[in-house]
C-alpha cells in the first residue's frame, strides 16, 4: 500500500477534495473544519518543516480508536501483529470509557487512556461529555506531550482525533487515513478506500509501518472472575451452557431493530424444534422492550419455562462470557454481535441501515434485505425523501432466522 506524506503545500491539494463522509451536512463540516486548520496550523507546520520522522523501531506506540464500542473490538484483530512487530514498545490505546473494558484486559497493550468524546458518548451523557470537554481535553493533550509519543496511529481517520490526539500530541510520526481529511496533519497518510471491510480499513492504517494484513479474528479477554460472574447468572437461572439461545435486539438505533412478531416467531419455532432455552441481552435501556418480546414468545410457544430477560445484569466482559457458554447468537448489527464474533459462538446477523459487506461480524451468517437508501445511518431517506422507521428489516422474515440458524443448531 503506498502511503503519501503531506506537510505544507497548496491548500487546493492539502484539503480534500472528496471525502469518505456520506451525509452532505457532515462532508461540508469536514470541509469547513479543515480549512479552519489548515489555517491555525500553518505556523506551525512552516517551523516544523524540515522535521523528518524519527527512523528506526518505536518505543512508544499510542492506538486511538476512541469511538464506538464494535469498531473497539474489530480494531483489536491488529494487535497482535503490531505486538509482534514491535516487541519491546510500550504500545497504548486511547478509547472511550464506554469501551474501556474491552480493551483493558488485553494482553497486547500496556496501558489504557480513557477520554470521552462528546461526539461519540451515547446520548445520556453526551451533555456531561460537552461540559467537561475542554478542561479533560487540555489534560489529556498535556499528558500524551509528556509521553512524547514516537508514533500516534489514529484508525478511524476523524479529522478531530487527528488534531487533537495525534498532531498536538507532538508525535513524531502520525499515521492515519484521509476519510475526514486532515491529510496536512500527518507525516503518513493513507488513502481512505471506503468498500473495504473496516477489519481490512485498519490493516491498511498499519502498513506504512511495514505491518502486513494477517489472518488475526477480533480478541476479548476475560478474567476468571468474569466467567464466574457469568457461570453464577445462568445457574441463577437455571440455564445449561450450550442449550440457549442469545437474543439482542435492543441498541440506540430504532432503525436495526427486528420487528417484534417477527423475531418472536423466529425464537418459538427455534425453541420448539431445538429445546433451547431464549436468554435475551442488553443493557438496563432495552429490559422493558426484552420483557415484551418475551411475552410473544411464551404466547406463541405456550411456554415461558426457558424465556430469560438478562438485560442490564451483566457487563461487556461477563456478557462475553455468557455468550461463549451459548449455542447460538441473534442480533442486529451492533456491538453485541460483534462481541459475539470475538467469543466464537455461531451466530445471526440482521441488518437493516448498514452495509453487511462492509462491517459483518467475523465469520456471521447475515441477513439483509437491501434498501435504496442503504447504506444509511440517519432518519430520513435520501432518495424519496421520507422518513425512514424500519425499512431495512421490514422485509425480512421470521423464516428466514431460522432457516439461518436451524444449521448452526
Amino acid at each position: 500500500m503506498r502511503t503519501q506524506e503531506h506537510r505544507i503545500g497548496n491548500p487546493a491539494v492539502d484539503l480534500p477534495r472528496q471525502l469518505g463522509v456520506r451525509t452532505p451536512i457532515k462532508r461540508l463540516g469536514a470541509w469547513i473544519l479543515n480549512l479552519l486548520l489548515f489555517v491555525v496550523t500553518l505556523p506551525g507546520r512552516l517551523v516544523c518543516r524540515k522535521a523528518s520522522p524519527p527512523s528506526g523501531d518505536p518505543a512508544r506506540i499510542l492506538i486511538i480508536r476512541a469511538d464506538q464500542i464494535g469498531d473497539v473490538i474489530m480494531s483489536t484483530a491488529i494487535l497482535p501483529a503490531l505486538r509482534q512487530s514491535f516487541p519491546a514498545a510500550r504500545i497504548d490505546s486511547l478509547c472511550g470509557s464506554w469501551a474501556a473494558e474491552i480493551i483493558r484486559f488485553n494482553r497486547y497493550i500496556d496501558n489504557v487512556i480513557v477520554f470521552d468524546c462528546p461526539w461519540w458518548a451515547p446520548a445520556g451523557s453526551r451533555a456531561r461529555s460537552w461540559k467537561k470537554f475542554p478542561w479533560h481535553v487540555l489534560r489529556l493533550i498535556a499528558a500524551l506531550r509528556r509521553t512524547r509519543y514516537d508514533v500516534a496511529i489514529d484508525l478511524r481517520g476523524d479529522i478531530r482525533h487527528i488534531f487533537l490526539f495525534t498532531y498536538l500530541s507532538g508525535a513524531g510520526r502520525r499515521i492515519s487515513n484521509d476519510r475526514s481529511g486532515g491529510r496536512f496533519l500527518l507525516t503518513d497518510c493513507v488513502p481512505y478506500q471506503e468498500d473495504l471491510h473496516e477489519l481490512e480499513k485498519d490493516w491498511v492504517v498499519l502498513a506504512p509501518l511495514g505491518i502486513p494484513p494477517a489472518d488475526h479474528p477480533p480478541e476479548v479477554h476475560y478474567t476468571q472472575e468474569h466467567m464466574q460472574a457469568a457461570a453464577a447468572v445462568l445457574k441463577a437461572h437455571d440455564i445449561r451452557p450450550k442449550r440457549f439461545i442469545v437474543v439482542f435486539n435492543g441498541g440506540r438505533s430504532p432503525l436495526r431493530h427486528i420487528p417484534m412478531p417477527v423475531l418472536a416467531q423466529a425464537c418459538s419455532q427455534l425453541m420448539k424444534k431445538t429445546g433451547n432455552a431464549i436468554v435475551i441481552v442488553g443493557s438496563s435501556a432495552d429490559h422493558r422492550r426484552a420483557d415484551v418480546l418475551l411475552r410473544r414468545i411464551a404466547e406463541l410457544s405456550g411456554d415461558d419455562s426457558a424465556l430469560h430477560n438478562l438485560c442490564g445484569r451483566l457487563n461487556l466482559l461477563e456478557l462475553a462470557a455468557l455468550i461463549s457458554a451459548a449455542r447460538l447468537f441473534i442480533g442486529t448489527d451492533s456491538s453485541v454481535s460483534h462481541l459475539a464474533a470475538a467469543a466464537g459462538v455461531p451466530r445471526v446477523v440482521v441488518f437493516g441501515p448498514t452495509d453487511p459487506r462492509l462491517c459483518p461480524p467475523e465469520g456471521a451468517q447475515t441477513i439483509h434485505h437491501r434498501h435504496p437508501c442503504c447504506p444509511y445511518l440517519w432518519t430520513r431517506c435520501l432518495v424519496s425523501h421520507n422518513r425512514i422507521s424500519v425499512a431495512g428489516v421490514e422485509a425480512i422474515s421470521a423464516q428466514e432466522i431460522a432457516n439461518a440458524a436451524a444449521p448452526m443448531l
